[in-house]
């Protein structure tokens, strides 16, 4: 996918502030953690955002991708801004990567959870992290539902430049097939880099969750939902009870190690 072979882009167009994120996640670990959160994991890490920021909250972190241009890229910025001895990159695949000593959290932003497309890889990847967490610890996930009133179509466009370098991103759903339980989202790019023009298009499958199928297929993890919370810049609490439609956007889905 184009997306992922150009990480100086995807780091540019996803380049929004994380601070009230990170305050927002801080909150969720001492709401839910037993112990104090000082290392976090994240499954497809993608450019390392996260990794050059969790740092500076006295959070270690460890990501790790399956794009090879993506952990290069990085690995580059994790060691230019001097945080190798704090955050680190490796290769590897949500449906595998294990890691020992266990850590305290684990965050898996922007949908990229729903690259697991089928039951077996989504089985897989919970029980990998499950035994890469202690006992206890969370597990944030971000993504969104299947949509029910809204139609596939509309398209979510932003601006965001650095360094004489301009990324223009669409991004929409195509299509969603409930039934078969996946998405078709189409990501366009048009890239101004320093005058150079150039377009990058490609389309990505995703698996489409319906809040019915996330929760029975949590039954047979090592987690526990425990919290709900809504995207943006609130992240406003959401009744654990609340049935979860794409129509209601992003939410943040907070898991728990049994």
């Amino acid at each position: 996918m184009d997306l992922y072979r150009n990480p100086l882009y995807y780091d540019i167009a996803f380049s929004w502030e994380l601070e009230s994120e990170i305050a927002f996640l801080k909150e969720v670990f001492d709401e839910h953690v037993p112990f104090p959160v000082e290392r976090l994991l994240e499954p497809a890490c993608g450019s390392g955002r996260f990794l050059r920021e969790l740092p500076s909250h006295d959070i270690e972190a460890v990501g790790y991708d399956i794009s090879p241009e993506m952990v290069s890229f990085a690995r580059g910025s994790i060691e230019r801004a001097g945080l190798a001895s704090k955050a680190q990159v490796l290769p590897g695949d949500m449906r595998s990567a294990r890691f020992d000593p266990p850590f305290d959290a684990a965050l898996n932003s922007i949908n990229s959870f729903c690259y697991l497309l089928t039951d077996a890889d989504v089985e897989a990847h919970l029980a990998a992290t499950a035994d890469s967490l202690r006992s206890g610890a969370v597990y944030v996930v971000h993504f969104s539902m299947a949509l029910e009133t809204d139609q596939p179509g509309e398209v979510s466009t932003w601006e965001m430049e650095r360094d004489d370098v301009r990324v223009v991103t669409h991004w929409s759903i195509e299509e969603e097939d409930r039934e078969a339980g996946v998405g078709t989202h189409l990501c366009r790019m048009e890239v101004d880099d320093n005058g150079d023009r150039s377009v990058f298009e490609d389309r990505h499958r995703l698996k489409v969750w319906t809040d019915e199928g996330f929760r029975r297929m949590l039954e047979s993890s090592g987690f526990t939902l425990v919290g709900i919370r809504g995207d943006g810049y609130t992240y406003d609490r959401v009744p654990l009870e609340t049935r979860i439609t794409g129509d209601m956007g992003n939410h943040y889905f907070i898991l728990k190690r049994r």
